[in-house]
């Protein structure tokens, strides 16, 4: 028997280039435990590229079939394997409900100055941490 689709879009995201700079932790200490922690020969500049999941979300009638977790590990190899743009991060202000979904992806909070805000917190996953797998 044959099955049309519905036409019904089931999960969709959106990427656009972004940057994690100084101006994003609340002092420069904060900044500086970031860079060495990311970078070993601590490049001193005060931004570095990165590429933000602008819109990212998955159907209710689709949720369970782990569309979500394969699009976000195609967004992670994307940049990994053709990345076009020399970014090293992949950011994303994440909704606070949708935070264990990408902790459960390795993605870390970039910064503490946020940990109030009752909407979003900002999260970062480093790019290096594929060369580990």
């Amino acid at each position: 028997m044959e099955e049309r689709s519905s036409g019904k879009v089931l999960a969709y995201f959106s990427l656009m280039n972004d940057k994690v700079s100084l101006n994003e932790f609340e002092n420069k200490t904060e900044f500086n435990r970031f860079r060495k922690h990311h970078f070993a020969n601590e490049k001193r500049i005060k931004s570095y590229p990165a590429a933000k999941i602008g819109r990212f979300a998955v159907d209710i009638s689709a949720r369970g079939l782990h569309i979500g977790s394969l699009l976000l590990n195609f967004i992670k190899y994307f940049f990994k394997g053709k990345n076009k743009t020399g970014c090293r991060f992949i950011t994303v202000d994440a909704y606070i409900n949708a935070i264990p979904f990408y902790k459960k992806y390795e993605f870390k909070e970039l910064t503490i100055s946020d940990k109030d805000d009752e909407h979003t917190r900002a999260l970062i996953f480093d790019l290096k941490q594929l060369d580990k797998k």
